[in-house]
């Protein structure tokens, strides 16, 4: 009961008293006024009812409004701390925000001694942004170890992979704590592994990974049992070598690396011409132009230039990108009419690839045609930004000085390959190569 409860009552009573003295016959108005005695108090009968109520009704109204005023307290309590939590929220989103254009002393400023998750993270990301990993390191470590967090177990995981340490008890904790996390912990370690060249251990995880059943690791798993016996040859029998690269390309006709390694085993055996036919089937099954690379490689070291020129001419017609490393074969021979010349009919084929326009500028400028070498230096330079390279990742785009069997950017494998082979042309003319050299 509130207050008001008690002043409705002292307010009935009056009314009472009112109108028992208007309405309420002379008799009975004498009535309600004769004296009562209860405890040696001697009082009016209305006075006595009076007391009585207000007697009974004092005491729980008062308790009762205590109870009130104490909730009314705790509720403005409430408010006050939504609106502290609200304006710590505010700081912490501005904090995110500084943090994606790389201003981290100032996200760290902003979070302040802000102990909550976020503000760890974000305290322990701007440490990682300023380099300062240690720091982050000692950050993380404890918050993680109290909370599983998985944000912060995989920033932790980047961190230790930055100072070079294992990541892999941290990952087994997020794969044992939560399965949701189970996943993407596992594809993490199966990374680590593969830099580390442990393929044992990451076809173990691969086990894992499949008994989740969410992934197809069937071609991982190739290229893990792959790596793991060109790591490891039998040193007994090259034979029994060949023939464990052998079941692999049995397995899959279009698995390069297989291929590529049996021309490698063959050329370092000394038999030029199984490594030729290896790379000759393996080109066939796969159309990638490494195969046709590596058997010019071989047939240069071998001093057959010629045999080399004649690699590349049997698929020119076909391929623009076969016909660019056809010129990049002339001009390293020094055969530079012959490499101006095809570099000129890709200029009509491919004018959106800017590495020729470099290769034509330096013939030119052999030939002392300096204003045309300009020309297409400027073009070059317009169109393609640095470093200049003729390389790239099909995935990540970076650029590569040289085909590389995997990407150091984003790790994917046999992704990296010459940037004309990403195109799509049709040939528009075709033009004979010219012996007669510089």
């Amino acid at each position: 009961m509130k207050t008001s409860t008690l002043i409705a009552w002292i307010l009935a009573l009056l009314f009472l008293g009112a109108w028992s003295a208007v309405v309420l016959p002379i008799g009975n108005q004498h009535a309600l006024l004769q004296p009562l005695t209860v405890v040696g108090f001697t009082f009016p009968l209305i006075n006595g009812v009076v007391g009585l109520m207000v007697l009974t009704t004092t005491l729980p109204a008062a308790y009762l409004s205590y109870l009130y005023l104490g909730l009314v307290r705790q509720m403005r309590g409430v408010k006050r701390g939504n609106r502290r939590e609200l304006r710590a929220g505010e700081q912490l989103v501005h904090a995110r925000g500084l943090l994606a254009h790389q201003h981290y002393q100032a996200a760290l400023d902003v979070v302040g001694d802000d102990d909550s998750l976020e503000a760890v993270l974000i305290r322990a990301e701007a440490h990682f942004g300023l380099g300062e990993l240690e720091a982050a390191t000692a950050l993380l470590q404890p918050c993680f170890a109290e909370t599983g967090d998985a944000r912060l177990g995989y920033l932790l995981a980047d961190i230790l992979e930055c100072l070079q340490r294992s990541p892999i008890n941290v990952l087994d904790t997020l794969i044992e704590a939560d399965s949701a996390h189970a996943r993407a912990a596992l594809k993490r370690a199966a990374a680590h592994y593969e830099n580390e060249a442990e393929w044992d251990r990451a076809l173990t995880v691969i086990d894992q990974l499949e008994k989740i059943g969410l992934d197809d690791c069937s071609h991982q798993r190739m290229r893990y049992n792959f790596k793991q016996v060109q790591s490891s040859p039998d040193e007994q029998s090259s034979r029994k070598h060949l023939e464990r690269l052998q079941t692999f390309t049995k397995k899959d006709a279009t698995f390069l690396p297989a291929w590529l390694e049996l021309g490698r085993v063959w050329w370092a055996a000394g038999n030029l011409e199984k490594a030729q036919q290896a790379l000759h089937k393996g080109y066939d099954a796969t159309h990638h132009l490494a195969c046709l690379d590596l058997q010019v490689d071989f047939l240069l070291e071998d001093s057959r230039p010629e045999d080399a020129i004649q690699v590349y001419l049997a698929h020119a017609d076909d391929k623009p990108a076969v016909r660019f490393q056809l010129a990049k074969l002339y001009l390293r021979l020094m055969m530079l009419d012959e490499a101006l010349d095809q570099f000129e009919i890709l200029e009509g084929v491919i004018p959106q690839l800017p590495a020729p326009a470099r290769y034509r500028a330096q013939i030119k400028a052999r030939r002392h045609r300096y204003e045309e070498a300009a020309a297409d230096f400027n073009q070059f330079i317009e169109e393609h930004q640095p470093p200049f390279s003729d390389y790239l990742c099909q995935s990540c785009r970076q650029p590569s000085r040289e085909r590389r069997e995997r990407c150091e950017q984003c790790g994917k494998w046999d992704s990296i390959v010459l940037e004309a082979e990403t195109l799509k042309f049709e040939l528009a003319t075709t033009v004979g190569p010219r012996y007669h050299g510089a």
